[in-house]
């Protein structure tokens, strides 16, 4: 049996690889794409970086799963960051091990805290002192602990930390995001050396963490491509994504010609255009109450554009400080509809024994699903005229198990993901404009790309959904698939209809969770790095 390796691409969309494959900038990539197969990988919904991996890492859905965004909480409690123990379900690495398989888990997101393995595990974000590259108790073993150290001179960063606010006017970012894209690439290969695993998953989040500041500068026929500042950030990109490449071919050799090499991302990328502000929207409609507006708010201070001015002048605690208390003061006992987490891209009704200030029963409940369908599929936006809102999905149509009455009952999927959805009450309008900023977001398509011996050539037009990543490459590689997940082998995508490998084992147990991780200085500084994404408000 030939090796395996999962090499995942955060936030990666066709729409900016595939010219730098034809420039000749990735190589790597370029060659997998014509001896294999491609195709549109649909991410969760919402299509954010906390379900969609974790979807890829179980092969089962958010409602099983339990991991619904960066925060484990409802916006009705006390904020607690994501982390391993948030997972209700067995990961690939642990039904690996129990067949004898050994692998290699390298910054994964939500493998914080890390779990002892059969080879090594390096966390990724989520993780205690995120943000610091010295920090602790990141990994599976001591000795792990040790080459990550050695490699890196003691300092290692577990994610390359962006800013909307302070980024998106600077080159240099994309030069930071390469190097620490250079040392991931280093620190990946000294561990193969020392382990030498049968099975490697290994996510890359630095072309998240760029399009994210820079997208439209990338993308050709943005009104942005043409700018002057774009040629330099373009070709720091191009050296950013030549590294990337750089670590795929260490891959394709790693594997060899008898191995599998995929490669997949947790969502693609587009352009982002507007923000519709639901909980103001909600207000409008009757569905939200909300407090008085207080002083703070009506100055401008934590709102529209004297939020942009207030987060470069005034202290942070005192600017949270403002927002939360205009958060904490909503009136939730009249409140039948509010705005999940930002990384959730939905809306909860406020339903009797779900939420902890729910008090609407079911028939009532069910009566605002219905008015806030029709309301929200007729909704405009001022400025055109034209329609906000493509569909609204419910619930039950993308959820299921027993987790998934947490998650919100509505997700509006907003033009093409061009806007997206904010429970900021902190705004002076209901949609906030960003167009004056070169700056991208999610999309539910992302990408699958796969090669070996088990992997047909061509183009598989029809897509994968996120939870058939787990199946099909077990599948090629040969592993049995735990019975009962949610995804498939999608045979049209292997070289042979899918091989009999024996009755299936069981679903692994999940292991025990760990302690919550983190203090409130690791809570702190993990939530400055989302708001620098734009993840929470």
């Amino acid at each position: 049996m030939g090796k395996t390796a999962i090499v995942g691409l955060d936030g990666a969309t066709f729409r900016v690889l595939d010219p730098l494959i034809r420039s000749g900038v990735m190589p790597a990539l370029g060659s997998i794409r014509r001896r294999g197969i491609s195709s549109i990988l649909r991410s969760t919904i919402p299509s954010y970086t906390p379900p969609a991996w974790v979807s890829i890492a179980t092969g089962v859905n958010p409602g099983r799963h339990g991991v619904f965004g960066f925060l484990d909480n409802t916006p009705q409690e006390s904020p607690r960051v994501t982390h391993s123990g948030s997972i209700h379900a067995s990961a690939m690495w642990r039904m690996l091990n129990q067949q004898g398989v050994t692998v290699g888990i390298s910054n994964v997101p939500m493998t914080y805290p890390p779990m002892a393995v059969e080879g090594f595990m390096v966390a990724g974000g989520l993780a205690a002192g995120w943000t610091d590259a010295n920090m602790p108790n990141f990994t599976s073993d001591p000795d792990v602990a040790r080459v990550v150290s050695d490699v890196s001179a003691g300092s290692y960063p577990l994610d390359t930390v962006v800013s909307y606010e302070n980024d998106w006017r600077s080159p240099e970012v994309v030069t930071r995001i390469e190097r620490v894209q250079r040392l991931r690439r280093r620190v990946l290969a000294a561990l193969l050396e020392r382990w030498d695993p049968d099975f490697v998953f290994a996510v890359f989040e630095g072309p998240d963490r760029l399009q994210h500041v820079h997208y439209q500068y990338l993308v050709e026929g943005s009104g942005w491509y043409e700018r002057p500042e774009a040629k330099e950030i373009r070709s720091r990109a191009r050296r950013y994504f030549a590294e990337l490449d750089a670590s795929i071919a260490d891959m394709i050799s790693w594997v060899g010609n008898d191995g599998h090499v995929v490669l997949v991302s947790d969502h693609g990328a587009g352009p982002w255009e507007k923000t519709l502000n639901v909980n103001l929207l909600l207000h409008e409609w009757g569905l939200l109450r909300l407090p008085p507006l207080s002083q703070v708010t009506s100055s401008g201070f934590v709102a529209g554009v004297g939020q942009r001015i207030a987060r470069r002048v005034l202290p942070r605690k005192v600017l949270l400080s403002a927002k939360a208390r205009i958060g904490r003061d909503i009136r939730w006992r009249e409140t039948e509809a509010f705005a999940s987490q930002v990384a959730e891209q939905g809306i909860h009704i406020n339903r009797r024994d779900v939420l902890p200030e729910g008090w609407v029963d079911d028939p009532r409940a069910e009566r605002v699903a219905e008015e806030l369908v029709d309301r929200l599929s007729s909704l405009v936006d001022p400025s055109d005229g034209a329609p906000t809102v493509d569909r609204v999905i419910r619930r039950d149509e993308v959820m299921h198990g027993p987790r998934s009455a947490r998650s919100p009952d509505l997700f509006p999927i907003l033009r093409d993901q061009r806007y997206e959805m904010s429970d900021t009450l902190a705004a002076n309008a209901i949609f906030t404009d960003h167009r004056d900023r070169p700056w991208g977001y999610h999309h539910i398509d992302g990408i699958f790309v796969a090669a070996g011996p088990h992997f047909r050539a061509g183009t598989y037009d029809a897509g994968l959904e996120i939870v058939d990543v787990l199946p099909t490459v077990f599948s090629a590689a040969g592993f049995q698939t735990p019975a009962g997940l949610d995804g498939h082998a999608v045979d049209q995508v292997l070289s042979a209809p899918v091989v009999d490998q024996g009755p299936a084992p069981e679903e692994p147990q999940v292991d025990e969770a760990p302690a919550y991780p983190f203090s409130e200085q690791d809570e702190a500084a993990v939530e400055e790095a989302l708001r620098g994404l734009g993840y929470i408000e």
